[in-house]
């Protein structure tokens, strides 16, 4: 099983010195494709071993999914990333953070995530940091390659 688990949120006495007649764990759940929800479910609840402990899904899981990489449109993504960096090899990766491309994918439409920049080793420290920036090099080349990409997708 390759999904990650976080426990965010423990919950139990608002006092240090009480004893709570009951505790919370929050856990959060990131599902890759394929992943089953009722079988994660399983895995939590085998895991615990305990049949005191109460085990709900607090919403409907998002069911991973993914689009295929020989579509027009990923050529067009993989083509105008390779004029970026002549000899750059393109492969699917997964994001670790959120998107909403699954919505799109349940809808029958295809989704990438995709970045035009070329972000060195300070650039890429930089993301989601409290500097958060890249240069305007970056901005005017990534702002061509969108323009690239947009004409491949429209011609194709």
């Amino acid at each position: 099983m390759r999904t990650t688990f976080a426990v965010n949120m423990l919950r139990a006495s608002e006092k240090l010195n009480v004893i709570p007649p009951e505790a919370v764990a929050d856990i959060d759940c990131r599902m890759l494709a394929g992943d089953d929800p009722a079988e994660i479910q399983a895995w939590v609840r085998d895991v615990i071993a305990d049949a005191r402990i109460e085990i709900t899904t607090v919403r409907e899981p998002k069911v991973s999914n993914l689009s295929p990489p020989d579509t027009e449109l990923y050529k067009a993504l993989a083509d105008t990333l390779r004029r970026r960096v002549p000899g750059t090899v393109i492969a699917p990766g997964i994001l670790t953070g959120f998107t909403d491309n699954w919505v799109f994918r349940r809808a029958g439409l295809q989704g990438y995530g995709w970045s035009p920049f070329v972000l060195d080793a300070e650039e890429y420290r930089r993301i989601h940091g409290n500097d958060e920036r890249i240069s305007l090099d970056n901005v005017r080349d990534g702002g061509r390659a969108y323009t690239e990409l947009l004409l491949a997708v429209a011609a194709a």
